[in-house]
């Protein structure tokens, strides 16, 4: 009888440990499955972030950029809308504080510019694009140096471009080349300043999105 009880008693903690084993088990998998669609949720919502949205304001630091490699500085501002599949619209605005190559002359400049994006991996506003686009430049020159008689002049330009839009968690980063064709320069004023003059502009666009669209 005790070596009956015995047995039962060892049965009975053999089916209680294999009942332990089995709960930890399915509790280790309920963890990893969990992991996995967390991991997955967040993959998932990443190229959702990417993948749908459909306009952007974003901060263009190149005319920061040109703007110190001429002794001053800038930034500007972009709004940029899906129209439909493929294409978009962006618009810009800009402000440029600089040094001209003629001495003691300084000279300012608001920049509107408006383009035309084409995507060719239609996957929202991002990855590879190529553009077109117009705008003018509205230039206030100052400074102790020989300026012209009316200080003002305003410049219209073309200007194609191809940029790549990537993102990063929740930062965007966009990058862009255009060659800036000057079309007319209203007062022929030829101060040798690098906004008037046709040439290779560079453009570094970024946005953090707070939340998820």
């Amino acid at each position: 009888m005790v070596i009956l009880k015995n047995y039962k008693c060892c049965l009975a903690i053999l089916v209680m440990f294999f009942s332990l084993c089995g709960s930890l088990s399915a509790i280790g998998e309920r963890s990893r499955t969990t992991d996995s669609s967390t991991a997955s949720a967040v993959v998932d919502a990443n190229e959702t972030l990417q993948t749908t949205i459909n306009q952007l304001f974003t901060l263009d630091i190149g005319y920061f950029i040109a703007g110190t490699r001429n002794q001053g500085g800038g930034l500007g501002l972009k709004y940029e809308h899906k129209v439909f599949d493929w294409f978009s619209l962006k618009i810009g605005f800009g402000w440029t504080a600089f040094k001209t190559n003629t001495e003691d002359v300084y000279c300012t400049a608001l920049t509107t510019a408006v383009f035309f994006n084409y995507y060719p991996f239609n996957e929202g506003l991002n990855k590879l694009y190529i553009g077109i686009g117009s705008g003018c430049d509205f230039l206030n020159y100052f400074g102790d140096g020989v300026t012209p008689e009316k200080s003002t002049d305003t410049t219209a330009f073309l200007i194609p471009m191809i940029g790549y839009k990537y993102y990063i968690s929740k930062w965007m980063f966009d990058v862009n080349f255009g060659y800036k064709i000057i079309l007319t320069n209203y007062y022929q004023y030829n101060l040798e300043d690098f906004i008037n003059t046709t040439s290779i502009q560079i453009g570094v666009g970024f946005k953090y999105f707070f939340k998820n669209k």
